[in-house]
């Protein structure tokens, strides 16, 4: 049986992607109540998809504490300026916003997705979050790390972590 080297595949990936070039559209707001505002509404709006920091704590193990704070709330949506506009958020520059919702080149992004208790939302497939992690500005890539190395310490079965996000396609509509 052939063994992919999974974190080595999420490395090369993130070489070549940019969140910017790699989605339709990438949309800077500022919530002024804040991010705990922001990661509320969006997690009861159900039409984001997080991704990012707040999405990267859906794949950390129980009890573990993420190395990084989120300062910024990520997701994906089909309509940020609506959404936006419903919930009370102010387009900004991208140095000055602490929400930023993307809009995905390909909206199955948004379909293949699992609720996460944790993360207190929708979240993007394993993959991607780890991508995007590696592409944030700050230090959002050592929580990237961290996934990465809890999933591959989760038991003698290599993929047993990596097979999660795998499992719940599309659990919004059955």
């Amino acid at each position: 049986m052939a063994s992919l080297n999974r974190e080595g595949l999420i490395e090369r990936w993130a070489e070549d992607y940019s969140l910017a070039k790699g989605n339709s559209r990438v949309e800077s707001f500022l919530d002024p109540r804040g991010l705990k505002h922001a990661a509320e509404v969006l997690a009861r709006d159900g039409r984001a998809v997080l991704t990012g920091v707040h999405g990267g704590l859906a794949y950390l193990n129980d009890g573990q504490t993420p190395v990084v704070s989120g300062k910024q709330i990520a997701a994906y949506c089909d309509a940020p300026q609506r959404i936006a506009r419903e919930i009370g958020l102010y387009p900004v520059d991208k140095s000055q916003a602490n929400v930023v919702l993307i809009v995905p080149k390909d909206r199955e992004l948004l379909r293949c997705t699992r609720y996460s208790e944790r993360a207190n939302g929708w979240v993007a497939p394993l993959g991607q979050v780890l991508v995007d992690l590696r592409s944030l500005p700050g230090r959002e890539a050592d929580l990237a790390d961290q996934i990465m190395s809890s999933l591959s310490e989760q038991g003698p079965d290599p993929d047993s972590g990596w097979t999660v996000w795998a499992e719940k396609k599309d659990a919004r509509t059955g």
